[in-house]
């Protein structure tokens, strides 16, 4: 059985280094990477990244993984994140004068193409409300 991919992201003061600690654990754990993107803010002194991957790892555990960056993040002075890809979040849309984005982004999530959850939407003009009532999704 497959595992839905992993998205860690990273902030955290720039060093040598931090490329090589991030995917040697994540190789370590049985990972494949399959998306990666680093950067540094050289005005700020920061290093991002945001790295996709898959874990190999028969005995996969989203805590154990938690607490494994947790761990990584406090030796570097980071604040991280961990998501999945099978977590689908809940999405507020904002809604302004123009009624077209909002039918093609309502039109993708109930096709299934956007995996996303929207329990609010937010309309500037009243004449909007009228669309959403004949709009099941």
């Amino acid at each position: 059985m497959e595992h839905p991919s992993i998205i860690f992201k990273i902030v955290c003061p720039d060093r040598p280094g931090l490329v090589s600690l991030l995917t040697s654990w994540i190789s370590n754990y049985g990972g494949n990477i399959k998306h990666s993107d680093h950067h540094t803010d050289q005005d700020a002194g920061l290093f991002l990244s945001r790295i996709e991957w898959n874990s190999n790892n028969e005995f996969f555990n989203r805590d154990e993984i938690y607490k494994e960056f947790e761990k990584i993040a406090d030796e570097v002075n980071g604040k991280f994140n961990v998501n999945y890809s099978d977590e689908i979040p809940n999405v507020a849309i904002f809604v302004s004068k123009q009624n077209h984005c909002l039918i093609d982004l309502l039109w993708r999530v109930r096709n299934g193409e956007l995996k996303m959850k929207v329990p609010l939407i937010i309309l500037i003009p009243l004449k909007q409300i009228n669309l959403l009532l004949k709009i099941s999704f």
